[in-house]
């Protein structure tokens, strides 16, 4: 959620609960304990790799496997967009932007054409 797609969910939650005057106070919690679980996790990050250089990298899928279901457990309140229209949930946003990123041959080829050279 790097493109600011957090900090625009966390809003939306707070204005639906009309809580939005704590954002400042969650928004800088949460990056203050986003930031002290990446230095613990440097550190520890270090130290497994002393014991298996392949360590970090298990760990890591490890924790992104349990945010992604993290992540797709959340729920959206309902929202109509301009025109009045309910929008679509979060599973079939990601189902059609699939199906149109795979519909398209520049993309498939952007996607695939380096596994040629990495792979073979």
């Amino acid at each position: 959620m790097k493109s600011g797609a957090d900090t625009a969910l966390l809003y939306d939650n707070l204005k639906h609960e009309g809580s939005e005057n704590r954002f400042q106070d969650i928004l800088g919690k949460g990056r203050m304990y986003m930031f002290i679980t990446q230095g613990i996790g440097s550190i520890l990050g270090a130290f497994t790799y002393t014991i298996d250089p392949n360590l970090p990298m298990w760990i890591s899928i490890a924790f992104m496997g349990v945010t992604i279901g993290v992540v797709l457990g959340f729920e959206e309140h309902a929202y109509k967009d301009d025109a009045g229209v309910d929008p679509v949930t979060y599973m079939e946003q990601i189902r059609d932007s699939g199906q149109y990123a795979l519909r398209h041959k520049k993309f498939v080829q952007l996607l695939f054409m380096p596994w040629h050279f990495y792979v073979l």
